[in-house]
């Protein structure tokens, strides 16, 4: 397949509120160009074969893991191919000053991120300083690279902001058949082929999947994460934090800005100089045999860090801590009663949230502590406990904002409680409207 670019210049500076769950249709052929009322705007989008069809009307955390390929025991030889198919690309060079961005998708939920303010913006983000990272890219031994702090790294730092280089519909990874697996293939190696040459760079310094049909996919498979794109499963791509490996027990934690697609990691704790920085691929509240089954299911490794590899007795208490964290929080929420079914008074619930506090720190769950440092906040309050609430709000508030990011409605309440409660207990004075 030949592929023939036209470069052209659209609008991409509408409100991003009106964004929501989108319905979609099949394409038999999606066409190369885009309307003329749009074509003389600034941001320039690569067009080709079965590009994205833009018009001039313009809402995470986990890593995707291993998708299917034609060897997958869901993937069907026989079935006839779909006739049209729903995906499409659209390729920017001119995204963040050159570093440009792929994405393959559904027709609306391309003219929906087409439309972000990310590509509206008047000023390029400030997403590093000046000085020398906090970390080499090093050989770890059983891990192949991995990211190694080279000075102390304090909680709530930032390691680094990085814009999202390719976003990919999970379903473009499935197919029914072998001449639809081809055919998206291509669609998703195109898309990477787009890039501008740096990023593209990037991707193929990353490691991949073994043994699959395209060295493209199988550097996707292993090296996205997880978000939602007109309320469907996407996986983005940022080339950057791919170095870090797993832990269950991880010491850093980031999040995911859908408005400006940039992607940022935080210190989740103190991390000293020649430890390795780690996140977590999965959800680190299951049993020691539950997280080991997700990681051989999605990565095909066995896991070796420290939780997961300490004697057995220690790994039972360790499950049993989870399993409390687990039903203190059906409790809390309201979802499951006590097994002694009394009602949990208004003083006993801050005690509650207190020890899930203690649970998670005994469990090293740093990048999750945030959320119940909320709940002590928020129970206390309702108790009445001003001076309990505003200490546990100022801890949440702190954590909300590394773990969720200043986007997040999360820190704007915390911030609305410490005014609140400091006006209550003297510390404010309460605002006057002088209009």
């Amino acid at each position: 397949m030949s592929y023939h670019t036209v470069v052209l210049q659209i609008l991409v500076n509408a409100v991003l509120s009106r964004a929501t769950k989108l319905d979609f249709h099949y394409a038999e052929k999606l066409q190369s160009h885009l309307h003329a009322d749009i074509a003389k705007q600034h941001n320039q989008w690569v067009q080709a074969n079965h590009s994205c069809q833009l018009h001039g009307t313009h809402d995470p955390v986990t890593r995707l893991g291993r998708n299917k390929d034609p060897d997958s025991s869901k993937f069907s030889r026989e079935e006839d191919p779909s006739e049209t198919d729903p995906f499409c690309t659209l390729t920017s060079n001119t995204f963040l000053g050159g570093r440009g961005i792929s994405v393959v998708t559904k027709p609306e939920i391309a003219e929906k991120i087409a439309s972000l303010p990310a590509f509206g913006l008047k000023e390029r983000p400030v997403l590093r300083d000046d000085r020398p990272p906090p970390y080499e890219i090093k050989h770890v031994v059983g891990k192949g690279m991995g990211m190694i702090a080279n000075r102390t790294i304090f909680r709530g730092e930032r390691l680094f902001a990085n814009a999202v280089t390719g976003i990919f519909h999970n379903e473009a990874f499935l197919a029914r058949s072998a001449r639809e697996y081809r055919l998206r293939t291509d669609l998703i190696e195109k898309a990477v082929h787009q890039l501008p040459g740096d990023s593209r760079k990037k991707f193929h310094a990353m490691i991949g999947q073994p043994g699959g049909h395209s060295e493209v996919v199988g550097k996707l498979n292993v090296n996205t994460f997880s978000e939602d794109f007109g309320g469907e499963e996407h996986s983005i791509m940022i080339p950057e934090p791919a170095r870090m490996n797993h832990d269950c027990r991880p010491n850093a934690m980031y999040y995911f800005d859908p408005r400006t697609l940039v992607h940022y990691t935080h210190a989740a704790r103190t991390i000293y100089a020649g430890e390795e920085i780690t996140i977590t691929y999965i959800d680190p509240l299951q049993t020691r045999e539950k997280r080991l089954e997700a990681i051989q299911r999605s990565w095909g490794f066995d896991c070796a860090c420290a939780l997961c590899t300490q004697p057995l007795v220690y790994t039972e208490a360790s499950d049993g801590r989870i399993e409390a964290i687990n039903q203190l929080v059906e409790v809390l929420a309201g979802t499951k009663n006590r097994t002694d079914n009394r009602v949990t008074t208004d003083e006993e619930k801050p005690k509650m949230a207190e020890l899930l506090v203690d649970l998670y720190e005994q469990e090293r769950l740093y990048s999750h502590v945030a959320d119940a440092w909320m709940w002590v906040a928020l129970l206390y309050q309702k108790a009445g406990k001003k001076w309990e609430a505003l200490k546990w709000t100022y801890r949440s508030e702190e954590g909300i904002l590394i773990h969720e990011g200043p986007g997040n409605h999360g820190p704007t309440r915390m911030s609305n409680m410490i005014f609140d409660l400091s006006v209550q207990l003297g510390l404010e004075d309460e605002l006057v409207d002088n209009a």
